[in-house]
This record gives C-alpha cells, structure tokens and sequence, in this order.
C-alpha cells in the first residue's frame, strides 16, 4: 500500500475519534459545572476520622470537616477564572 492509501484510510477514523474526544470532553465539562464537588477521598464524604485511639471521631483537616472537595477540572476551571481576572 502507497503512503495515500494509509492516509484515505485513517482519516475518517481520526475524524471520529476526535470528536468522539470533543463530546466526552464537553459532557465532563458540563459534569464539572452541575457536580463541581466529589466526596473527600480520605474521610469517605464523611467529614470525620476515627482518632488514633479509635474512641472518638475528629474533623477531617484535609476537607475541614465538609465530606466535599473540588473536582480536578473545577480546579482548572477556577484557576483559569482568577487567571482572566488578572488581565482586566
């Protein structure tokens, strides 16, 4: 096969697999936007640990408490915010 005939070939199926990349990129992004929290990893959403002693329960220092942190494209998206602030 000649180097046109690869090239006629993969260009209908990188066609769809970049837009296939778009939707899955603009669904997420409208995901981050409804849902811009997720539960807290480290306490399980709860907002509290178990002490070292296992007898109480303590605030959870990395969501102070919440259960909740930001998504990683939230993030993003409030840093290239404060970003477009700046420049105004």
């Amino acid at each position: 096969m000649d180097t046109m005939t690869l090239a006629a070939a993969s260009g209908p199926t990188t066609a769809r697999l970049t837009l296939a990349a778009l939707a899955l990129l603009g669904i997420y992004l409208i995901a981050v936007a409804v849902y811009p929290y997720v539960p807290h990893s480290r306490c399980n959403g709860t907002g509290k640990l178990r002490s070292p002693a296992g007898t109480a329960w303590r605030p959870c220092n990395g969501c102070q408490g919440t259960g909740r942190t930001l998504r990683a494209g939230r993030r993003i998206w409030a840093a290239v915010a404060r970003h477009r602030g700046k420049r105004q």
